[in-house]
């Protein structure tokens, strides 16, 4: 930092300020943030080298007034419709390095078995969250397997992106075995699935809740999905990487494209911009 607390000098001599407030996070490598949806709550989703979890910023104040450590998350994270509920994406299985450096960390027994589900649950009330019972995908789950860890049991297991439909149905892309999920029920089931483009990342479905579309990031396609029943109806060509997605209210999708620094706009099954 400057002597003067304004910015940093960065070691190319480039002198930078914050366009706004900084808030200092628990964890590094921040994947998905979102507000609560009643707007009183911003939570944030870290996933890097340390404190994998989520914490809750007050926007008033810029506080952080809550964070969740979950051991090991990825980049997913969305509400259901109440609100009531989170959930974030568990990422891969544990290796047995990760197992032992959790240990040695002192990762408790309820800690250490949400590791081996693909999504984690928590529960939302009066501002703040407790964990809930992780949710399984058949196929993807190692729960019961004794000693099981990444290097035997589920190697075709990554969560990542997560959307929550009006229904409250719960849609999860998985990359490994470029497949979404469409879990329904409570407890959860499996009622539909469906393979996707290579290296599927987000999922993201349309103001009207009947349109999924999943960016993947290996062929640079977005799959555009029936929600009601994961049928495709097109595959659409975009940049290169796509991976973040969000729909406007006027229907229109649009796609963040990491490899090609670029942004495509897609409406009725075609790029138009």
């Amino acid at each position: 930092p400057d002597g003067n607390g304004t910015g940093t000098r960065l070691p190319n001599g480039w002198h930078i300020t914050p366009a706004g407030t900084p808030i200092a996070l628990p964890g590094d490598l921040p994947l998905k943030m979102m507000f609560s949806p009643d707007g009183k709550s911003l939570l944030a989703l870290t996933g890097g080298y340390h404190d994998h979890g989520v914490s809750i910023i007050d926007p008033a104040t810029n506080k952080v007034t809550q964070s969740v450590n979950l051991g090991k998350v990825w980049a997913g994270m969305c509400f259901d419709p109440e609100g009531d509920d989170l959930y974030v994406s568990g990422g891969g299985p544990p290796s047995k390095e990760f197992l032992t450096n959790a240990a040695k960390l002192g990762a408790d027994d309820a800690l250490t078995e949400s590791f081996h589900h693909p999504i984690l649950h928590l529960k939302f009330a009066d501002g703040a969250l407790t964990l809930g019972k992780p949710i399984d995908i058949p196929g993807l789950s190692d729960v019961g397997v004794k000693g099981a860890t990444g290097d035997e049991a589920t190697p075709d297991r990554f969560t990542a992106g997560l959307v929550s439909g009006p229904d409250e149905a719960l849609y999860a892309v998985n990359i490994q075995n470029d497949t979404v999920y469409k879990l329904t029920g409570k407890p959860r089931i499996v009622a539909a699935s469906a393979k996707v483009g290579s290296r599927p990342y987000a999922a993201a479905l349309s103001p009207d809740g009947k349109t999924l579309a999943v960016s993947s990031m290996g062929e640079d396609t977005v799959t555009l999905l029936d929600a009601s029943n994961l049928s495709k109806r097109t595959q659409v060509k975009v940049g290169s990487q796509p991976n973040e997605l969000v729909w406007g209210k006027d229907g229109r999708l649009f796609v963040a494209n990491a490899g090609s620094n670029s942004v495509s706009i897609v409406s009725n099954g075609a790029v138009t911009e």
